[in-house]
């Protein structure tokens, strides 16, 4: 999720104060994972892996995937729906228990 558009993913009840992240190896991996699947963006870490959380939050409170995926691509329509899928799973795979 790029930091630009952190207030709309608060709209969609996905962005917002989320638990501790895991350790820092497990961050960096996960951001530099994120980078390549929105090559040629500015992304800031922490925003990014705190919406990878709030991912999780909503897969652990019953959303499908698809709902997540269909909120995050409203609040990105400038990203592909490709693009989305792929957030959403490495989040769930670094992040979600």
């Amino acid at each position: 999720m790029i930091a630009a558009g952190t207030a709309g993913l608060a709209a969609a009840g996905i962005v917002g104060a989320g638990p501790a992240t895991a350790d820092q190896a497990q961050d960096d991996q996960y951001f530099a994972a994120l980078q390549q699947i929105y090559p040629g963006r500015s992304l800031v870490a922490g925003p990014n892996i705190e919406n990878a959380h709030k991912v999780c939050d909503r897969l652990g409170h019953g959303d499908a995937v698809a709902a997540v995926v269909s909120d995050l691509h409203d609040v990105y329509p400038q990203h592909s729906l490709g693009q989305v899928q792929q957030e959403v799973q490495l989040a769930k795979s670094t992040y979600c228990p």
